[in-house]
């Protein structure tokens, strides 16, 4: 009886670490940066014609080992010897949240109640091994990477490189919010 329990502590103690190690709660839209806080430019207000709504999508590139089904990726915090490229979409606030109501909170510099980044989903759009040439799918999604800076008013491309301990979707809430921020101009 005595060892059935001891085993039954140690499933239960097991479970709740791994809970803790590998759910992250969702991030949270950062105030705007100072440089937009004080007399700097309003992005916002400099780009009259700025397609602000509350999903942000992104290309992304990771070395993260894969879950899922191509078209609905997550990825560990494990890694792969394989690069995974694909796009990514998330969500600033819930789905029927107004466009007035992002553009107050990304305008806003207190930290007080802001919104939750949730990241909707990662398609999966071409795996590179280690060493191996570029093949048809990722010279097509690179391709889609030059399309986007064509339609784009800035030419300009935003890297955002996460570290070792963080996952890839706290990586992608931070890449979108710097490319909120940036005007959601750059690619």
């Amino acid at each position: 009886m005595l060892r059935k329990l001891a085993l039954l502590f140690i499933l239960v103690a097991g479970g709740v670490t791994a809970f803790f190690v590998f759910h992250h709660p969702p991030m949270r839209l950062m105030p705007p940066p100072l440089l937009y806080q004080t007399d700097g430019q309003r992005i916002f207000d400099a780009s009259p014609t700025l397609d602000v709504d509350s999903r942000i999508d992104l290309f992304y590139v990771t070395n993260r080992l894969p879950v899922g089904t191509q078209g609905s990726r997550i990825y560990t915090v494990a890694p792969d010897r394989r690069l995974h490229f694909g796009t990514a979409t998330l969500r600033i606030g819930e789905d029927d949240t107004p466009v007035e109501q992002i553009l107050e909170w990304s305008k806003r510099a207190d930290t007080g109640d802001r919104p939750f980044i949730r990241l909707e989903r990662m398609q999966e759009a071409a795996t590179l091994p280690q060493g191996a040439e570029p093949d048809a799918d990722t010279l097509a999604w690179f391709e889609s990477v030059d399309a986007a800076l064509a339609a784009s008013r800035n030419r300009d491309v935003l890297v955002y490189v996460h570290g070792a301990n963080t996952t890839v979707e706290r990586a992608a809430g931070q890449a979108a919010q710097l490319r909120h921020f940036a005007g959601r101009d750059s690619v």
